[in-house]
């Protein structure tokens, strides 16, 4: 299970420091995250962007509001630390963009077969037409049926249909059977084709059962859209940040020649002594300059690992 606790990260032994030295909680994208074994969550809408989460009062205080620090951007490169208050339920619960990866229903190959009387002969049951018996109890009550059967069996009286003449032989090592479920209005229907309709734009993909005459159950799958966030105008929700130390400011340089300023974060008893005057043999202050914007420079390029 993936946890997310607020974690203070080390001091780095250096002057200049990118801001996200600050962060409390690891970013992800909606693919790691997923890869992780986080849920499969939509975008919503109503929220912005959010790509870190935070379990500390989630379980046991949801209600309760939360107010983190965080680093805000301001124009030309400046920045400060501002402040955010949320709920603890929501602060739990990241906001990707994208779509979810909904895993794709597929039916693993089966070696059941229909017996057939004249000629003495079988053919293959077709994999999609099968489920197990804890799919056909949680489409039964799902649907609010009144019993499952299994049309493969031998010797079943089907509602509306009669006896199974041509019984299905199963495999040993294959716990699906031809299951079905009776509705409330003693039509049948087959589990493994709901499910394959329920999850036709992958497992997990929300969406409900509705009335439709046109099939034999009287029943289909209507999916309902996900937002992938494409629309949303929100500015991303910062990453929550400690508060700065006492040997540490935030520091807005030019960078270079690039003409663009960028903040970062400067160990004030790391700064350089002043030079003494020009000739006195200390450290020449157009080179600490050029150091300083370098340092800055690195830092906005070069990725935190």
């Amino acid at each position: 299970m993936l946890t997310s606790l607020p974690i203070e990260q080390p001091q780095p032994g250096q002057e200049f420091y990118g801001v996200d030295m600050l962060n409390l909680f690891d970013t992800y994208t909606r693919a790691q995250f997923e890869a992780a074994g986080g849920p499969l969550i939509p975008f919503d809408p109503a929220r912005s962007e959010q790509n870190w989460w935070d379990d500390t009062y989630a379980a046991t205080s949801p209600t309760q509001s939360v107010s983190y620090n965080a680093v805000v951007s301001g124009a030309g490169g400046t920045a400060a630390i501002g402040s955010f208050t949320q709920t603890a339920a929501r602060m739990a619960t990241p906001n990707f963009k994208g779509l979810p990866n909904y895993p794709k229903w597929a039916p693993a190959p089966t070696r059941a077969v229909y017996n057939h009387a004249a000629p003495s002969t079988t053919s293959a049951v077709d994999p999609k037409d099968l489920s197990t018996a804890q799919q056909a109890q949680a489409l039964l009550a799902e649907l609010g049926g009144t019993s499952i059967v299994d049309t493969g069996a031998n010797s079943v009286t089907l509602p509306n249909i009669g006896q199974i003449v041509f019984p299905v032989t199963y495999p040993p090592d294959d716990a699906r059977r031809l299951f079905a479920v009776v509705l409330s209005s003693s039509k049948l229907f087959n589990v493994g084709q709901a499910l394959a309709r329920k999850y036709s734009a992958g497992m997990g993909a929300p969406g409900s059962w509705v009335s439709d005459s046109t099939q034999a159950s009287g029943l289909s799958w209507q999916a309902i859209a996900v937002p992938d966030g494409s629309a949303s105008t929100a500015p991303t929700l910062p990453v929550p940040c400690r508060q700065l130390l006492a040997n540490e400011r935030l520091k807005t340089s030019l960078v270079g020649g690039l003409g663009f300023q960028t903040t970062q974060i400067q160990r004030t008893d790391l700064i350089p002594a002043a030079a003494p005057a020009c000739g006195a043999g200390g450290a020449d202050p157009v080179l600490l300059d050029i150091q300083a914007k370098v340092s800055a420079l690195y830092n906005l390029i070069v990725q935190r690992n």
